[in-house]
């Protein structure tokens, strides 16, 4: 088993947490060039490279992808990070709701 292979699947609460430390640092950090995409062409650039469990870099684009295309009001919700969660990890028992 590579190195890789034995990245843990970080709790969900986490992920919810690395996201939106993302979205707000692109917020303050771009100001007024700030546009919904960025967010996503960001982490594209640096994904290869991010040492992340790669079913999470899958959740984490994703989320990301939905973020540039509905926004950030449609995206951000408990239900639909859930779910989109389970979606690419399937460990449920990492979950709580």
């Amino acid at each position: 088993m590579s190195a890789k292979e034995k990245l843990p699947i970080i709790p969900f609460e986490y992920m919810c947490e690395m996201i939106c430390d993302r979205l707000s640092a692109g917020i303050v950090y771009g100001g007024k060039k700030w546009t919904k995409e960025e967010p996503l062409n960001y982490w594209i650039r640096q994904r290869e490279n991010f040492l992340l469990n790669d079913k999470l870099k899958d959740f984490l684009t994703d989320i990301l992808t939905q973020v540039a295309e509905n926004g950030i009001d449609k995206t951000i919700n408990k239900r639909n990070l859930m779910e989109c969660y389970k979606k690419h990890t399937l460990h449920i028992d990492n979950v709580k709701n």
